[in-house]
């Protein structure tokens, strides 16, 4: 059963069956979000069990005015930002309790919240030469609801509407070419910044060997070579001749490795300059149609809604490159150092 225009038994608010997590009291059939349920802990109509059997179309808890979350301003969930029914005991979406939440004060500072944003100061941004408000779309998709999907300053909101406008199918990003995975964790990219990291790293295991002989080799003859050259101010040719000599030893000893490696750092690189605001254009323009198919209407409350949603879901991630950073550099390096001290 799909439980239709039907209501939650806890919260009383209307089921929606392509998304809600929806459990049956297996007592009287009574349907219950899963959080609802582990809220309560048991059936609402525990108490007449043995009495009372579910029927469809019979909301458990008559006289509750209309409330549609796509379209209605209700309150607000403070830790997950879900759109909750006015009166409303806890989130169904993540089950957090408002019991110590004043929820008049919450829905009066949304409300006054909602105003300020229908009276804010309209940004206007430069996209291949041509001033575009707020109010315009790229392909469909507002600017203003792009910007705030997005965060940053005007002036790199501009550039990126710019490239998302001309829609190339490859472009160029500087950002991503330097910082490769950083930058695609960083904005919340997470499928390709994963895809490349995780290239990386088994590159870099596979290399691991290869990697410690070249350090080797640089300490044992390159670096005592230019040690002694680098004592004399000047020079002398048989002193260059030794760095020369020791340079090519090291070179042509490794250079299968320092091919493998480097070349895959300048693909990795490569790739992330080409495909950067292709994928970046998708991703935005795919959490703003989401954001449209959770909350629909044009009104102040639902813009409202549909901007917390984009402010949520977009933005950076400072926390994802410095994991990556951990678990992907130096912790393989540690555990590396940790596997050649127990070898010797």
């Amino acid at each position: 059963m799909r439980y239709e225009k039907e209501q939650c038994a806890h919260c009383g608010e209307d089921f929606r069956p392509d998304t809600d997590d929806i459990v049956v009291c297996p007592a009287c059939g009574a349907p219950l979000h899963r959080a609802c349920w582990n809220a309560r802990g048991d059936c609402p109509f525990a108490a007449e069990h043995g009495e009372f059997v579910w029927e469809p179309s019979a909301p458990p808890e008559p006289g509750l005015p209309p409330f549609d979350p796509k379209t209605d301003l209700g309150v607000i969930c403070p830790t997950c930002g879900e759109n909750c029914r006015p009166g409303a005991n806890h989130c169904h979406g993540c089950g957090a309790d408002f019991a110590d939440v004043d929820l008049e004060r919450m829905t009066e500072q949304d409300r006054r919240l909602a105003q300020a944003w229908e009276d804010r100061p309209r940004l206007e941004f430069m996209v291949n030469n041509r001033r575009l408000r707020a109010e315009d779309a790229i392909d469909g998709v507002a600017v203003e609801e792009a910007a705030v999907y997005m965060r940053g300053s005007q002036r790199t909101l501009s550039r990126y509407l710019s490239r998302f406008e001309r829609d190339r199918p490859l472009g160029w990003n500087w950002a991503a070419f330097l910082l490769g995975p950083f930058w695609f964790l960083y904005r919340k990219l997470y499928k390709p910044g994963l895809i490349l990291a995780a290239a990386l790293l088994v590159i870099s295991a596979f290399t691991i060997n290869m990697q410690q002989a070249f350090v080797t080799d640089c300490e044992e003859i390159y670096l005592p070579a230019l040690e002694r050259a680098a004592k004399n101010a000047d020079i002398s040719p048989e002193e260059r001749g030794t760095l020369l000599s020791a340079s090519r030893r090291v070179y042509h000893a490794h250079r299968a490795f320092l091919g493998l490696y480097f070349g895959s750092l300048a693909l990795s690189s490569l790739f992330s300059a080409l495909f950067a605001d292709r994928l970046l254009r998708r991703k935005v323009w795919r959490g703003v149609a989401e954001a449209h198919d959770e909350v629909a209407g044009e009104g102040t409350q639902q813009k409202l809604m549909r901007q917390r949603i984009l402010l949520r879901r977009g933005g950076f991630s400072f926390f994802a490159p410095m994991v990556y950073v951990w678990a992907g550099i130096i912790l393989p390096g540690m555990l590396n150092d940790l596997v050649h001290m127990l070898i010797r």
